[in-house]
């Protein structure tokens, strides 16, 4: 055989196989007759590979069972309990591609379609089967004509459930929702469902994977998808701009859900999507988890390299989509931005925008410009207030970053701003650019959570991404949920609550696609029934001698872990490490009597510890040594009563203000002199609880509730504001809150009088306010209950044999059994993340028990305790550490709360 007759065999042979792979792969191009019948507004489509093998090995793990308890994952596992009875319904199933697409059927509900193809064979099998189903006195098989399709009905007479399908020539299409059938069958009558369709094209388009589960998402729809679930869809319309699909194959491992793949653009130029805007971008590094509290709900984070052309690009979406103002672009914007929703107690979260700069100055310079521009257009005075170090201004602009930054940057009708490092952050009011700052001093921030920072541990950067934290967003889902959905949240919140975080990130770009990754994390160990809300003790100590008062809970400036204050009937005064250890022990020269506060004393991050006894006021070390010149005396003819410590500019130059039992007021400054008007400033009755610091517009106030009802507002000299004191006629047995406005007329102080009236006072001195909250008994009494950070509050209402716990608005939370002349001590917490609790402290009986804010116990038994306990949930361990006291020993007990 010649050279020139081998080389025409071999290239005869490679031709042969070149063609029989094009051949193949053509093959496995060509769309199965399922993807020609979905219609065109279905939502999203499923193509499960050998289903019934997808949901077994689904039932395998930890995930799967969870997923398996819930109520619709529950219908769809007992349909195909019912299917596979019968052996031709599982021939039917195995080893074959079936496709199911989503429908909206009611307000709040959905259904599918199944499109399940059959060979001749399968088609004999299937008609043994319906046959089986009518002999079967269990079932009724119905059948009806509707348009060129006869519909067949199977009904369980149990359960009344129905299945509903047709044949086509090849494929059995069936829903449980019979009017969709009838929607299959109309598209299909009207001919416009065929081979050009957007699900054949979509199909096309996306990449081959040989998954098991492949879920196909038609964005353009979401809203649709959103308003099943909310009542609210104001972010439905940005979903729905994303892209025009998204391929993503779904798996799972051990602790997660995945759903990876790719989001396609529309290809067409004048459809402009939201991902076009990081189109000629690089993705950059996350920089500002420093700045997102750990109590955040919902993170969006964008990132970019070319900010300019980012923003060219944004204005075009902007203008294509929404009605928006003449763009305006600032030079100082770097690469990065975040937008944390925070959960907080009150009706709105705050909400906090996080901008890098790349010059401060910059930024500082143009954004006062801008401020001013708008006061002077709004013929406002400038607004500028110092906090921590930190100069907070205020844009009266309404929704102003949604002006410049993009109208999905929302939730701003006021807006105010300050810079923090390389950071310039908009709030949407002072007050959540306060909480920032402080939570940023006690370092409760997602840069120091290892949990958080391993949410953005990827191969490659994002462009953008969104992280929901379902715990903290767990309230704020309920409040937008439709009220069908709020029952299943409430029903099934356990087992919701173990998907801790969902993570949807959207990265590399290529040829008109961007890779997409959505991840629901599970719970690595979740809490066992057999432990959950249960005490178990960490650790416990002795005393000298018998413990006279709470726990005081503390913070080493060395490893900022928790340690805890207590003194003794001798007057000794002893630190208690996170282990139980007793650091020291300090004779006192009498009790103390007030709060204990800690402070940089010495500006070198080193904290100390401030309080009062009887006749002094005391400043002591990390080692219990006083700092000089303290300990000061207090010229008082009687015990000092409260402790106040004010830091007016945040700059560490304190001022100290003690009250004494005659209700004489004396101010210090930090070199332990007293400060004029204050030397005393006589009030003329005792105080009820501890004056509190306001500041509102460069304008620091003291309010002052005396135990005779009269409410009193001094300025730094101690003089009384204009309106003051107001006499509110009542008694009060508890402490005040201030919700801080803009002005003084904006700002209320809340007070829940003894006899049960909630009154609001303004700063002006106005009464706004007066409740009466409902009495079951003549001799009812009512105390405020505020949670230690005085954000949010609820009322005791104490009577004979009951305390009932009520809510703002005076409506019954829970009730319990309790003898109003054992003086119970009640205490509130709100650790955010829907968990409150109540504990009642018996200093009869030396109990205290716990209970949630519906009123379950916490514990099998009251824990023993003959004062008040301190109590602190540590979220990264769902495990609530409670720290009480009981004649000579300090206990620390911890339970897992689920």
């Amino acid at each position: 055989m010649t050279r020139k007759y081998l080389l025409a065999i071999a290239g005869i042979v490679i031709v042969g196989i070149v063609g029989f792979g094009a051949y193949q792969w053509w093959l496995s191009r060509q769309l199965s007759p399922a993807w020609v019948a979905v219609p065109i507004h279905s939502l999203l489509v499923v193509e499960a590979d050998n289903p019934l093998n997808v949901v077994s090995d689904w039932k395998k793990n930890d995930i799967g069972q969870q997923i398996q308890s819930l109520p619709y994952f529950q219908t769809l596992l007992s349909r195909l309990n019912i299917l596979q009875k019968y052996p031709e319904s599982k021939d039917i199933l195995l080893k074959k591609k079936i496709l199911m697409s989503l429908h909206v059927t009611t307000r709040n509900d959905f259904d599918y379609v199944f499109y399940i193809p059959l060979s001749e064979r399968e088609k004999e099998s299937t008609q043994k089967l319906i046959q089986q189903f009518r002999s079967n006195t269990g079932f009724r098989t119905d059948t009806r004509t509707f348009g060129d399709y006869q519909i067949t009905d199977i009904t369980d007479q149990s359960s009344r459930q129905s299945f509903s399908f047709i044949f086509t020539d090849d494929l059995l299409i069936g829903s449980y929702t019979s009017f969709l059938v009838e929607d299959v069958i109309r598209k299909l009558n009207e001919g416009t469902v065929n081979r050009d369709t957007q699900w054949n094209n979509w199909n096309k388009v996306a990449s081959v994977s040989k998954g098991p589960l492949q879920v196909y998402v038609n964005l353009s729809v979401t809203p649709r998808l959103v308003q099943l679930f909310t009542n609210y869809s104001s972010d439905a319309g940005f979903l729905s701009t994303l892209g025009l699909f998204a391929n993503l194959e779904l798996t799972q491992d051990k602790n997660s859900i995945h759903l990876k793949g790719n989001t396609h653009l529309n290809p067409k130029s004048n459809q402009i999507n939201y991902l076009t805007m990081f189109q000629e971008q690089e993705a950059q590094p996350v920089s500002c988890l420093s700045m997102i509290p750990n109590q955040t709900a919902i993170l969006y984070h964008w990132t970019f390299s070319k900010p300019q052309l980012y923003f060219k690009k944004h204005y075009q979406y902007d203008s294509l989509y929404h009605s928006i103002s003449r763009p305006r672009y600032f030079s100082w914007i770097a690469n990065e931005m975040a937008l944390a929703i925070v959960e907080t107690t009150g009706s709105q979260p705050d909400r906090l925008l996080c901008v890098r700069t790349n010059d401060v100055s910059n930024a500082a310079k143009q954004l006062r410009e801008v401020a001013i521009q708008y006061d002077e257009g709004n013929e406002k005075s400038s607004y500028q207030e110092k906090y921590k170090g930190a100069a907070i201004h205020q844009i009266y602009k309404p929704e102003f970053p949604s002006s410049v930054f993009g109208n999905e940057v929302n939730g701003f009708p006021q807006c105010f701003y300050t810079i923090i490092n390389q950071y310039v952050v908009f709030g949407n009011s002072v007050q959540s650019l306060k909480n920032l700052l402080d939570i940023r001093e006690t370092g409760d921030v997602w840069s120091q959570s290892a949990i958080k920072r391993n949410l953005f541990k990827s191969e490659h950067s994002a462009y953008f991404t969104i992280q929901i934290d379902v715990s903290h967003a767990w309230s704020l889902f309920y409040q937008k949920a439709a009220p069908h959905w709020q029952q299943i949240m409430q029903q099934y919140s356990s087992s919701l609550k173990d998907f801790e975080h969902l993570t949807m990130g959207f990265y590399s770009e290529h040829s008109n696609t961007f890779e997409t990754e959505i991840t629901a994390h599970y719970r690595s160990k979740p809490i066992a029934s057999s432990v959950a809300n249960t005490f178990f003790v960490s650790w416990k100590t002795t005393a000298d001698t018998l413990l006279r008062m709470s726990p005081i809970l503390v913070r080493s400036h060395i490893n900022h872990s928790r340690e805890v204050i207590v003194q003794d009937a001798a007057n000794r005064m002893y630190l208690v490490n996170q282990s139980g250890q007793i650091l020291w022990r300090k004779w006192m020269d009498s009790p103390i009597q007030s709060e204990i506060y800690q402070i940089d004393y010495l500006k070198n991050n080193k904290l100390q510890y401030l309080f009062t006894t009887n006749h002094q006021l005391h400043i002591l070390d990390r080692n219990g040594s006083p700092v000089a010149p303290f300990p000061i005396k207090i010229p008082a003819t009687t015990n000092l009563h409260t402790l106040s410590m004010v830091d007016y500019d945040g700059n560490k130059e304190y001022r100290f203000l003690v009250s004494d039992m005659l209700g004489n007021l004396y101010m210090y400054n930090k070199a332990g002199a007293i400060l004029e008007g204050w030397n005393p400033l006589h009030t003329g009755y005792r105080l009820e609880c501890t004056p509190q610091h306001v500041r509102i517009q460069d304008k620091d106030y003291f309010v002052i509730l005396q135990a005779n009802g009269k409410l009193t507002l001094l300025n730094r000299r101690g003089q009384v504001y204009p309106g003051f004191p107001v006499d509110l006629k009542a008694r009060t047995e508890s402490r005040f809150l201030v919700e801080t406005g803009l002005s003084p007329e904006q700002t209320h102080i809340v007070i829940v009088t003894k006899e049960g009236e909630i009154i609001y006072t303004d700063f002006t001195g106005k009464i706004t306010t007066r409740k009466q909250l409902y009495h079951t008994s003549g001799n009812n009494v009512f105390r405020m209950c505020l949670e230690p950070k005085h954000k949010d509050w609820v009322i005791a209402r104490l009577e004979n044999r009951t305390i009932a716990i009520l809510d703002k608005e005076g409506q019954s939370l829970f009730e319990t059994a309790a003898n109003l002349s054992d003086n119970n001590e009640v205490q509130y917490y709100n650790f955010g993340a829907g968990l409150r609790i109540v504990a009642i402290t018996n200093p009869v009986a030396k109990s205290t028990t716990l209970y949630t804010i519906t009123g379950s116990v916490i514990g099998k038994t009251p824990i023993h305790s003959s004062s008040p306990i301190a109590a602190v949930y540590v979220d990264a361990y769902d495990k609530l550490l409670v720290y009480h006291t009981i004649d000579r020993q300090i206990e620390v007990l911890s339970a897992k709360i689920k």
